[in-house]
């Protein structure tokens, strides 16, 4: 099965709720590198090219920090930047800043994790050429675990300086926890019209995309089912950007006939909830439209 959902789309606008605004602010300009876009009393957003928000934090002075895999929600949201070198580059940061790391090769790319000052997971991660990644029978594309050289990424830094994120670092995927692989296939595949690229039901965990990528999105059962604490920080929303409002009407219609409801937001928006109590915003920016000549 192919994917029917527009390959190009854009992820963008994870939006957290943090403890300490000023202190997150911190991490993710100084130890990141992300560039704050907008600021208010309560929230700010980043953006690595200046223009595209890639993250928004809001933040709730009370709330809690419910413990990592406890309750379904975000697992981790990937920053894809786009060369080894640039990898390489947050590695010796993240080192610096003596920020607690894990790492894996993946075989279709290689990644860095680590937290937030919240728990937040994030995923700063490299791709490797499509005409090297491989392919079972069925068409799946191979994904591993596997451990990287840090010392030899690490080599690749040297000279560069550390001037933050490249510009062009985008949302590469989202990955959450769900108490129901079912539920999710049918809203991510079936709904919105992802493809499924890797299954990983042995494991508990899928991974889905549009355009042959390996993934944009991910879900996986390793949290439990149950849901996040109330008062708890955690994940609120994502966005999905069409690249025109055809292509939007196009997958609203592929949702009404799942019998997945959409929700008009306050704002005008439109959004789906997801098996992990995730609003899945759907936006067309009005540039785009314009520039496609369409009316909103």
């Amino acid at each position: 099965m192919t994917a029917l959902l527009d390959p190009s789309i854009r992820l963008e606008n994870v939006v957290l709720t943090v403890r300490h605004l000023v202190t997150s602010i911190d991490f993710y300009e100084n130890v990141v590198g992300l560039r704050i876009a907008e600021q208010t009393a309560n929230e700010a957003s980043f953006t690595a090219d200046g223009k595209t928000v890639l993250l928004k934090i809001k933040e709730v002075p009370d709330a809690k920090v419910a413990p990592q895999r406890s309750a379904i929600g975000l697992y981790h949201f990937a920053l894809l930047v786009p060369s080894r070198k640039a990898l390489a580059v947050v590695l010796r940061r993240l080192i610096e800043k003596q920020i607690r790391l894990g790492q894996a090769d993946h075989l279709v790319s290689e990644a860095l994790y680590f937290s937030d000052p919240d728990g937040h997971g994030i995923e700063v991660y490299c791709d490797r050429p499509r005409d090297t990644w491989t392919y079972d029978t069925e068409g799946l594309v191979q994904m591993d675990n596997r451990a990287i050289d840090l010392q030899a990424l690490l080599e690749e830094a040297d000279g560069v300086p550390w001037e933050g994120v490249p510009k062009a670092t985008v949302l590469g995927h989202i990955h959450l926890h769900v108490n129901d692989l079912v539920a999710a296939k049918r809203l991510y595949v079936d709904g919105l019209g992802f493809q499924l690229m890797s299954d990983w039901q042995h494991a508990g965990a899928q991974f889905v995309a549009t355009g042959g990528y390996h993934h944009h999105v991910a879900y996986n059962l390793w949290a439990g089912t149950a849901p996040l604490p109330k008062n708890s920080v955690g994940l609120l929303s994502y966005s999905i950007v069409f690249p025109t409002e055809k292509s939007r009407k196009q997958t609203l219609a592929r949702l009404t006939a799942a019998n997945i409801p959409v929700q008009t937001e306050n704002d005008g928006s439109l959004s789906i909830q997801d098996p992990a109590g995730v609003s899945v915003i759907l936006d067309v920016p009005l540039s785009m439209n314009r520039q496609n000549g369409e009316k909103v």
